[in-house]
């Protein structure tokens, strides 16, 4: 983290990761299901949920049968993530250098993940590179 954008965004979720419930969720929790239906998340998927917050994307993919792995750069969200839901993985990590080798996923997910991030278009690459080869690219 070496931009100050990146800095102040970082400073904000971990300060603030406990309250998404009680201020953010009502908003962005009624973006999920459409989110899951553009990108046709079903079945087996593998799902990269990008900036997971507390893991909402996440829990409704597996509802689906999916597989998802959370990923998001605070680590106070991914501890409120881990407490709701224990039984899908969530990680620490950068959505402008994800840590996953290439062709991993079938499916990368962000529900209001870009306006955070100090470089989205480094994001969206990173998202592309993390697909599984010969599937469709779904963003």
């Amino acid at each position: 983290m070496k931009d100050a954008f990146t800095k102040f965004e970082h400073a904000g979720w971990e300060r603030v990761a406990d309250k998404y419930d009680s201020t953010w969720a009502s908003s962005t929790r009624q973006f999920i299901t459409p989110l899951l239906d553009a990108a046709g998340v079903s079945g087996k998927m593998s799902i990269l949920d990008v900036g997971c917050g507390p893991g909402y994307v996440s829990a409704a993919a597996t509802e689906r049968g999916a597989i998802p792995i959370g990923l998001d750069f605070s680590a106070q969200m991914i501890a409120v993530a881990n407490q709701k839901f224990p039984r899908i993985e969530f990680r620490q990590g950068d959505a402008q250098n994800l840590p996953f080798p290439d062709a991993t996923f079938d499916c990368v997910l962000a529900n209001f993940a870009l306006l955070h991030l100090a470089n989205p278009e480094r994001a969206m690459a990173e998202a592309a590179r993390v697909f599984e080869t010969g599937r469709p690219v779904r963003i």
